[in-house]
């Protein structure tokens, strides 16, 4: 066990830190998956087969796969010891959502026409606390966020996240999903 523990640290110690260039591009290529219509696993972008709008191969000019890995995996944009005082269960990514709210403002000012819609971010990770189903939408599971757009460029002025959670009557709601409390054990009444 303790061996496995130095190897682990040893290994972290070889790798090389973020630099912010690495990460600029990092985002760059998340943008250009977004927009690439096939979904597809990460490490299929880094294949040199030319197929589709973006030819097969781009990636790795910018990232190596294993360097896009690791940076997926070491990002972090909150410190997880102050996630329990909060209670937020977008916590892990309040900061991104509040800089691109700030951004959002600043640089476009809607018009007379609003639309206000929901809108879903497919994701269907077990680890996702924010995660719902909704059975009547295309991605029936994902993120939910309530959207205020312009109605005639389609621009998304302001989008938080949904992180609702109702409680009623023994049952624990979640939109589209019910589970049942944990009754407390007599030993513990």
């Amino acid at each position: 066990m303790v061996y496995s523990v130095e190897e682990y640290k040893a290994k972290l110690k070889r790798k090389n830190a973020i630099q912010p260039h690495e990460i600029v591009r990092f985002i760059g290529l998340l943008v250009a998956r977004a927009l690439e219509l096939r979904r597809e696993s990460p490490s299929r972008h880094w294949i040199t087969k030319v197929e589709g709008a973006l030819s097969r191969g781009t990636f790795g000019q910018f990232l190596s796969r294993d360097r896009f890995k690791d940076i997926a995996r070491y990002l972090h944009f909150n410190d997880n010891s102050k996630q329990a005082e909060s209670g937020d269960r977008a916590f892990k990514i309040r900061l991104v959502l509040q800089a691109l709210q700030k951004t959002f403002f600043r640089e476009y000012r809607l018009g007379g026409r609003i639309s206000f819609d929901e809108g879903m971010v497919p994701m269907r990770h077990r680890r996702n606390p924010m995660r719902q189903y909704m059975r009547m939408k295309p991605n029936k599971w994902g993120t939910k966020f309530y959207m205020t757009c312009c109605a005639e460029t389609a621009y998304c002025s302001r989008a938080p996240a949904f992180c609702c959670l109702l409680v009623r009557s023994g049952w624990r709601y979640t939109v589209g999903r019910r589970t049942r409390k944990k009754k407390p054990s007599p030993s513990k009444l």
